[in-house]
């Protein structure tokens, strides 16, 4: 390397930190507010910059000349971006191609290469300057000057591989080195004007930060004041240089002064002292000014110092004591009304109270507080109150309400008027709610008892329909009272009307005496009296009876009659009802005498035949033929007994309202079949053959199907057939159905006909009546309940029940049940059979406390279980299943000590799995529901016949497995 190129080298170095210069004053700061101007001019300058360079070049032959253009680029590209370097590249290239030689293409190329990569650079590693910067600038210059390298195969084939040889050590040493260098200050001139601007910036805050505070800035040193803001003025009354190197103390009140100083010391020497406390200073005309102290410490001009915030807390002082002494006079207000007040936040927990509440309360403020309601009272009232609050709140309003309490100290109860009201706070947030409750007691029971009075003589009035009227003989006007407005049936509020208008209130035929009574009177004639009718609205008569007395004037003559008015239409009305209850009450007590006339017969005729033939039972042989003719007689008397009781029972619960129906899906072509088979065989038709009876079915009745209690409307048609059957001696009986289509709905109808003796007119009203029968001066077998029991069975099942007659012709009776079609009939399952060993090696307990009834029932299974055990009552049962347990327990509801209610629960409690089969005297069909539902698997009703408790027993035993 010859001297001209080190000559040339230190030229360019030298505009090469003139470069850096140009990036410190005309582009280091925010790049992105740059002006598109801006960046013209800067590229333009750096254009220039770059043919400075390259007229400082050095020269290795003759048109073949280098330089250090392609630091500066690349360099640019980094620093100054895309639109700069691009102007510098075309005003570089083109001066270049204007020099002309032998390298020109290879120096157009390294000017295109340097920007280029330089830019690239700048866009594809946009934060290569935030760590390892020198090496990122070291291999900025490597790649640049690898570029440079392989463009000099642009250079003439005589001169290509000597350039090569000599500039390949200097361009990837020195080149590289001298990008480095160059980035390395420009970054940092960058960083200097970074933190320059941040100082600028933080002077700029802090400036605006002392001089705009509302507060007075001292900076203390050695007890001088070496710097005052604006504010010192305004709190001092000095101006800012008049403060200036004067000791702080001079501006504090005397009697302050020592200890402020003891502060200031003791915080010198590090010591823990308050930093913010009150003191007084002296205002410059003479003023003392209470004010509150912030002290710190800091570095002022690299010593310590002092700074010092002074607020101006006068009116503070002065507000804080006026509101201290607002809230002594309102506490003191608070704490002397008889009014209840307490405050409560939105949560409804207790902020604040008065002495008065505190006694209702029965506990101290200090206890009351952050407890709500639900502490102190129970649930509902607490709930109560809670409401209130939330009312107040959601309204925004005051929200009033009467409300009786108990006083927690004495006990006594008291009446108060609460207003609660939404309490906020200056800036409108809600704070809680503010209670006032004002003792009412006195004041309500004064009300009521005025009220009371008035109540009370209205009720009196109007309890005995009775009131006050006055008439002035002179002006022929009537005053009265409330009460005789109300027995006239006078618009409400009307108190007086003419004498006229009341006479036409009168009925006509009582009119004259009514008149003739109250204008005319004898001399001396005070009292008097008279009863007469109203005709009022729609031809309705009241009965009125008047009590009154006369005033006369000195001249005696009549000027004034006053009396009572009373409405004794009840006790007109009753002297009539007494009389036709006279009458009823005879008719009843006969009607009584032949019902219990026909009782006593029902009963005693089936009793008579079962206690006399159970005796001749008894005195006939095993093999007698008449055995099982009498046992035949036995068992229908029973089954005409039973069915004497179950029709009390029945129309007991209908009157009670609680026979229940229970719907299933039944046939009603299969209902009436059953009731035709079973009367087929009754004595009534078996011994008459001038009687027949019928069954009428429709063609599709096999395919009706129908949703209903069909055992209730079985019990219905048995009973009219009974009738029917009772009262027709010859002709024919006829039973079927039909369906019926009405406004109503859609119906099956049910009838029976006969030919029978007919029911009379006048006896139409009482046939469905109770106890009733159509001859009642004869004896008809039955109670007189069939019919009645009937009636209230199909108005339960949605229907009605009617009948047609003509006396010595026939009856039909007929009622409907609504139709409820069903589509499909689910197979009945097959009944358990009974055969004589099916239940062998069954284990039982028959918990039953009628010996008889269980001696009964064990001489009807001795020979078909294995085992059979007594229980007499529901204690020896529970006791027996705790030592062992049984296969079946036959449990009878009604038993002493426990019932088979509370063992049912019992068993089910322990767990034990024993099959139960309930037996009761009640057989009413919803106690089946009832006691499967306690955990019962079967149920039978008492008398029990055999059959049906082997049936039961199999159904049950069935599913025990």
């Amino acid at each position: 390397m010859n001297n001209s190129i080190v000559v040339a080298l230190l030229q360019n170095t030298a505009i090469l930190l003139a470069f850096s210069m140009l990036y410190d004053y005309l582009w280091v700061g925010e790049e992105n507010s740059k002006k598109i101007s801006d960046k013209l001019i800067t590229g333009v300058i750096l254009g220039a910059i770059g043919i400075i360079l390259m007229l400082s070049q050095w020269t290795m032959k003759p048109g073949l000349v280098f330089d250090t253009r392609s630091v500066m680029l690349s360099i640019s590209g980094v620093f100054f971006g895309l639109v700069p370097t691009v102007i510098a590249m075309i005003a570089t290239g083109v001066f270049r191609i204007l020099e002309g030689g032998a390298g020109v293409w290879m120096g157009t190329a390294v000017i295109i290469t340097s920007g280029t990569i330089g830019i690239l650079w700048r866009k594809l590693r946009p934060n290569w300057f935030c760590s390892n910067q020198l090496l990122e600038l070291l291999s900025l210059g490597v790649v640049v000057h690898l570029a440079m390298l392989a463009c000099s195969l642009l250079l003439p084939a005589s001169v290509r591989w000597e350039t090569l040889s000599q500039l390949a050590l200097p361009l990837l040493t020195v080149y590289p080195i001298g990008n480095v260098l160059l980035g390395k200050l420009m970054l940092k001139q960058n960083k200097n004007w970074q933190t320059r601007n941040a100082l600028h910036e933080s002077e700029e805050k802090y400036r605006t930060l002392v001089e705009g505070a509302g507060d007075t800035i001292v900076i203390l040193q050695d007890g001088l004041i070496q710097f005052a803001n604006h504010m010192i003025s305004q709190a001092f009354g000095y101006a800012r240089n008049e403060v200036l190197n004067r000791n702080f103390l001079e501006f504090i009140a005397p009697s302050e002064r020592i200890r402020l100083e003891q502060y200031y010391i003791a915080r010198t020497i590090g010591k823990d002292v308050p930093t913010n406390y009150e003191t007084i200073i002296q205002h410059k005309d003479g003023r003392l000014i209470t004010v509150e102290l912030t002290a710190s410490t800091l570095t002022y001009n690299r010593r310590p110092a002092h700074m010092m915030f002074v607020r101006d807390i006068t009116e503070r002082k002065e507000a804080k004591l006026r509101l201290e002494n607002e809230r002594k006079q309102l506490k003191t207000l608070i704490e002397t009304i008889p009014d209840l007040v307490w405050l409560k936040d939105k949560e409804g927990r207790f902020l604040s109270c008065n002495h008065e509440f505190e006694r209702l309360m029965g506990v101290p403020v200090e206890q009351l507080i952050g407890k709500t309601d639900y502490d102190f009272f129970p649930g509902d009232l607490a709930t109560f109150f809670r409401e209130k609050d939330k009312a107040a709140i959601e309204t925004d309003g005051a929200q009033t309400n009467l409300e009786w309490v108990t006083y927690a100290d004495d006990g006594h109860e008291a009446l108060f008027e609460t207003i609660k009201t939404p309490m906020r706070d200056s800036e409108g947030n809600l704070i809680g709610v503010l209670g006032v409750a004002r003792n009412m007691t006195d004041f309500y029971r004064t009300q009521e008892a005025l009220k009371e009075s008035e109540r009370k003589l209205k009720e009196a009035q109007t309890l005995a329909q009775i009131g006050h009227w006055e008439l002035d003989l002179t002006t022929m006007n009537i005053g009265f009272s409330e009460a005789i407005g109300n027995i006239l049936e006078l618009e409400a509020g009307t108190l007086e009307i003419t004498f006229d208008e009341f006479i036409q209130l009168i009925h006509p035929e009582d009119r004259k005496k009514v008149k003739e009574c109250y204008t005319s009177a004898e001399i001396n004639e005070m009292f008097g009296e008279i009863t007469h009718r109203l005709l009022l609205n729609n031809n309705r008569i009241k009965h009125i009876e008047q009590r009154y007395i006369t005033e006369y004037n000195a001249q005696g003559r009549p000027v004034r009659r006053h009396g009572t008015l009373q409405d004794i239409t009840r006790e007109v009305l009753t002297g009539m009802e007494l009389l036709k209850a006279k009458e009823k009450a005879e008719e009843s007590d006969r009607l009584k005498s032949i019902f219990l006339a026909n009782m006593s017969h029902e009963i005693r005729t089936p009793m008579n035949a079962i206690m006399g033939f159970s005796n001749l039972l008894g005195e006939l042989d095993p093999d007698d033929p008449e055995r099982d003719n009498f046992i035949d007689i036995i068992q229908n008397s029973s089954k005409r007994l039973l069915q004497i009781i179950n029709d009390i029972v029945d129309i007991s619960k209908i009157e009670a309202g609680q026979l229940r129906i229970h719907k299933t899906d039944c046939e009603p072509a299969k209902l009436l079949e059953n009731s035709y088979r079973t009367f087929e065989k009754s004595a009534w038709v078996t011994s008459n053959p001038n009687l027949d009876l019928m069954l009428e079915l429709p063609e599709d009745a096999a395919a009706i199907r129908l949703h209903t209690d069909g055992i209730r409307v079985q019990q219905v048609i048995d009973n009219l057939m009974s009738n029917a059957l009772k009262f027709t001696r010859k002709g024919s009986v006829t039973v079927g159905f039909v369906q019926k289509q009405t406004e109503d709905g859609n119906f099956i109808e049910f009838y029976v006909k006969d030919t029978g003796l007919g029911i009379s007119p006048e006896k139409a009203e009482i046939i469905f009546e109770r106890f009733r029968q159509i001859d009642e001066d004869k004896h008809h077998e039955g109670a007189g309940l069939g019919l009645s029991i009937s009636k209230g069975i199909v108005e339960l099942l949605g229907g009605s029940i009617w009948f047609t007659s003509q006396p010595n012709i026939g009856t039909t009776f007929s009622f409907t049940v609504p139709y409820q079609p069903v589509k499909e009939m689910f197979p009945e399952g097959k009944k358990a059979g009974s055969k004589m060993d099916e239940f062998h090696g069954l284990s039982i307990i028959i918990a039953e406390d009628d010996r008889n009834s269980y001696m009964y029932l064990r001489e009807i299974l001795k020979n078909r279980v294995s085992e059979i055990k007594h229980a007499s009552n529901g204690q020896i049962l529970m006791d027996m299943l705790e030592q062992s347990q049984p296969d079946l327990v036959l449990l009878d509801i009604d038993m002493p000590v426990k019932s088979g209610y509370e063992c049912l629960q019992e068993i089910k409690e322990k767990g034990i799995t024993t099959r139960i089969i309930a037996q009761t005297a009640y057989a009413m069909l919803e106690e089946r529901d009832q006691l499967l539902e306690a955990g019962c698997h079967g149920y039978i009703a008492k008398p029990i016949k055999k059959a049906e408790l082997y049936e039961a027993i199999g159904e049950v035993m069935k599913t025990a497995y």
